[in-house]
């Protein structure tokens, strides 16, 4: 009888599988809305979903865990502090 131990297939250990995502998946790891994530895109700071042919595309969640890995963290308690855009407030 064959020890279940030494059953080891031969050759070269497949790669693990990269789970490809669609865009609800990205704004809950991300945190961001799905306006914001296609603006960042075309921008260039984003990575790029992959078309898959009928207007499906989807995006590969390593690339996806990386661009967060290389995000500042935010300080304790709250969001880091952005720019504001348009007008400023007005003066009371």
């Amino acid at each position: 009888m064959p020890d279940a131990a030494t059953d080891v297939p031969e050759g070269p250990v497949p790669p693990p599988i990269d789970p490809w995502v669609g865009i609800a998946r990205v704004q809950q790891e991300v945190g961001l809305s799905r306006s914001t994530i296609y603006r960042r895109m075309s921008e260039g700071g984003f990575p790029r979903p992959r078309e898959l042919g009928g207007g499906v595309v989807r995006w590969v969640l390593s690339e996806i865990h990386a661009w967060k890995a290389s995000r500042p963290e935010a300080p304790p308690g709250g969001h880091p502090v952005q720019a504001r855009r348009g007008r400023p407030p007005k003066a009371r």
